[in-house]
Formats: structure tokens, sequence, C-alpha cells
């Protein structure tokens, strides 16, 4: 016995259990915490409950001017659904010309639409008194909405913008940073040559603040400079643009007093909480159970390797819901199907690689030779078959919509993850088994 080895392999183990544990019931330690994994995980509709609506765009445009229209109604309809104060919504282009709009916790799908559809509300506002800057973007939206109600001064709407476009601009000292530039009418130059009169002779830059409020959010709040006096119908909105794109996204939202096109409701329906979480019961326990059953065959059929591959679908179904919580995945009913296949297939790749290792063992080589060739004769099967399932994934990512969008990043997060386990991991914990010298019978590995 290898003593080395075997403390290196419990702590592997231990590590191994701790993540799991950590990825089911979370960690606290003080004033830190790390939520299960289960509580950051995004649920869709049908787990969740909510209303879904697809809309149509009624137009004539194609090419890039119909990309343009559908990017900038999308990003209208973002900053309405925001303001609802609905969790997590999502907004999402399918295809070329649909847009796909999911509202969990809403029930009834008319407010949806309504909300979707109506005209947008732009207004230019500052405030006659003090405000303390920190405290008021503190508040909540509805608060903002109704402090701005009762204390402020609307300088120019949104029908006096006549052109909002994104630019460059150099500062200062010399750097370009990202504009935003407004031309106004007659009747808005006048106006915004009054606001910006008056907030360029306050010393106090709280009361230099120009509100910009799309629907009654606050989308900029630009500093009117000392002394500056804009008389020419032309402005400029600087500063806190992270990128072009930023700008070019505060652009679109001045400009759209209404959506760029008009857009149809061609499918929506409403799911109730409780069949939500019906789902997402039977989901799980069915999930559950066909885990239990895999880690048993596993375990019965190939003994020693199979032990290390139960390790490794630990590690893999941990890889998995971790990735999708990181990157904002949404789950959904096929979502977690695509989850069980893909488990499916990293439970294959071990069979295959397990299959290989008995018949090297089986042909008198030594179970390290044996793990070293059985992985290296069962490597291509093994890609050749997650490839061809990664790029059905892929495809079905792309040209897929709603659910199967969702079956699709669970099937290629799982993929991924099973290749990662199943070629690397499983022969890094068997090589270190073999080398503790504890198993070394040909039974051990479910060869007779």
């Amino acid at each position: 016995m290898n003593g080395k080895k075997v403390a290196i392999l419990v702590l592997v183990i231990a590590i191994i259990l701790g993540i799991t544990g950590i990825s089911v019931k979370g960690l606290s330690l003080g004033e830190n915490s790390v939520q299960p994994v289960g509580e950051q995980i995004k649920l869709g509709l049908d787990l969740s409950g909510g209303v879904y609506v697809v809309l149509e765009a009624q137009t004539d445009s194609t090419g890039d001017e119909l990309a343009q229209k559908m990017n900038e109604a999308k990003l209208i309809i973002e900053q309405r659904v925001n303001g609802l104060g609905v969790s997590q919504p999502t907004v999402v282009i399918e295809g070329e010309d649909r847009i796909r709009v999911e509202l969990p916790g809403l029930d009834n799908t008319q407010e949806a639409i309504s909300l979707i559809g109506q005209t947008a509300k732009l207004e230019f506002r500052y405030l006659p008194a003090y405000v303390n800057l920190a405290e008021f973007a503190a508040l909540t939206v509805e608060e903002q909405k109704a402090y701005f109600d009762e204390n402020s001064v609307i300088a120019v709407t949104g029908d006096q913008v006549i052109k909002s476009e994104a630019g460059i601009q150099e500062n200062d000292l010399g750097q370009s940073t990202p504009v935003v530039t407004l031309g106004l009418n007659d009747d808005g130059a006048v106006a915004f040559e009054e606001a910006t009169r008056e907030l360029g002779q306050r010393a106090d830059r709280n009361l230099r603040t120009l509100f910009i409020l799309l629907d009654g959010v606050v989308i900029s709040s630009p500093e009117v400079p000392v002394g500056l006096v804009i008389d020419d119908g032309k402005a400029i909105i600087e500063g806190g643009f992270a990128s072009v794109e930023d700008a070019a996204s505060l652009a679109m939202l001045i400009k759209a007093g209404s959506l760029p096109v008009d857009l149809v409701e061609i499918q929506s329906s409403v799911i109730g909480p409780t069949l939500g979480l019906e789902s997402m019961d039977r989901s799980v326990k069915a999930a559950l159970i066909g885990m239990a059953i895999i880690f048993m065959f596993m375990l019965l059929v190939y003994r020693l390797p199979g032990f290390v591959a139960d390790l490794n679908l630990l590690v893999y179904i941990s890889i998995v819901l971790w990735t999708m919580a990181k990157i904002g995945a949404v789950l959904t009913l096929p979502g977690i199907a695509g989850m069980i296949l893909s488990i499916g297939m990293a439970v294959d790749a071990n069979v295959v690689i397990f299959e290989r290792i008995r018949e090297e063992i089986r042909n008198g080589k030594t179970p390290r030779s044996a793990v070293d060739s059985g992985f290296k004769r069962a490597l291509r099967t093994v890609l050749d078959a997650n490839i061809t399932t990664l790029i059905a994934g892929i495809v079905l990512y792309a040209f897929g919509m709603g659910p199967i969008k969702g079956f699709a990043v669970t099937l290629i997060i799982g993929l991924i993850a099973s290749l990662i386990t199943a070629v690397f991991l499983t022969r890094f914990i068997l090589n270190l088994v073999i080398d503790t010298k504890l198993f070394r019978s040909k039974a051990a590995f479910g060869v007779k």
C-alpha cells in the first residue's frame, strides 16, 4: 500500500463530496455565504409560471434594415418590462422577424401585450431644489417616479427630439469617448436653451443634473457644466458609456418614441405557478431516480471503475449546474431533458472506456497498462460520439426557438462537461486508485 497515494485519494474524494454538498446545501462562513446552486439558476416559465408572448413584425423591411428595427424593438421592450419589476424577464429575437417575451410571475396576457405595445414617453427633467444624488439613486423606481411627479420641471419631451445618434468625441485629455448627440426641433431648442441656462448658473453640481427619463425611468443623468448654455438645438450626452454600443443603445431609446415596427401577437400562453412547481418537482424526482439507477448500475457492473465513474458524475453535475447559474442560462423542462441526455452521454463514454479496460485485463495486462491502453483505444470513439451530438446541439441552438434553445444549452454544457470528466478526471482518479495498490485483483475491475 502506498500511504501517500492513499492520502491524496482520500483528499480528492473529500473535495468532490464537499463540492457536491455545497452545490446542494450551500455554504455559510460568517458574513460570507454561498447559495445552493439550485437557488441561483433561473427557471423558465414552464417551471416557475408566468406569461409568454411571441410577437411578429408586420413590415416589408428586410436584411440590415429589418435587423436594426428588431434590435430597437427588443431594446424598447426590455426597458418596459424591466420597469414592471418582473423577476428575470426574458426578451429574445427569434428568427428574423419575431420577438419572444417571457414574464415570470405575471398572470395576465393582455397586460403584457398592452405594456409592450404602448408608446414610449421620453422626457428631460431637472429638479428645482437640492437633492442628494447618491440617496436619490438608492430609491426604488416607483419612489423616483413619485419624486419626479411632485418636484421636477419638464424641460424637453420626446416629440421635440428629431435626431439621436451615437458617436465618438475627444475629452479634455485628448481621449476618445463614446457620446450621444441630440438634435431638437425649434420648440425643443428654445426649451433646452432655457433649461441649460438655468442649470448652468447653479453652483452646486447636485442641482445641475439633467435627468433623461423613458417611461418614467431614469436612463441617463448628465451634468450641465457651469456657465454652459445650449442655444443651437444640439446636445451631447457624455460620460458613463463603457462602449460605443452602450451609447448606441441609449440613442435608440431616445429616438424611439414608439416601437419602430408594428408587432402582432401570434402566440401566447399563461402557465400557472402551481403547474410549474408540480412540473419542477416531478422532473427533479425523475432525474434523481434516473441518476440513482445509473450510479447503482455502474457500481455493480464495473466495481472499482464504476465507483470512480460515480464520483465523476457528481463532479459533472456540479459543473453543469454551476455553469448554468454563472452564465444566466434559463432552465426549462426541455432543458432538464437535455441535462439527463448529457448524463447518459457521460455514462456512455465511461462504459466504452471501461469495456476496453476490461478487455485489456482479460488479455493479461496489468491494471495500469490496461487503463492506459483502454483510454487510448476508446478515446476516438468517445470523441466522435460527443462531437457529433455537440454539432446537433449547436444547430438546435442556432435555429431553434424558445424551449428548444433551453434544451440545446443544457445539452451543449453537459457534453463539454462530460468530455472533461470522462476523459481526463476519470483517468486521473482511476490511476490514483491503482497507484494506492489497494485493489489488485481482476474482480475489482469487474473481470471474472
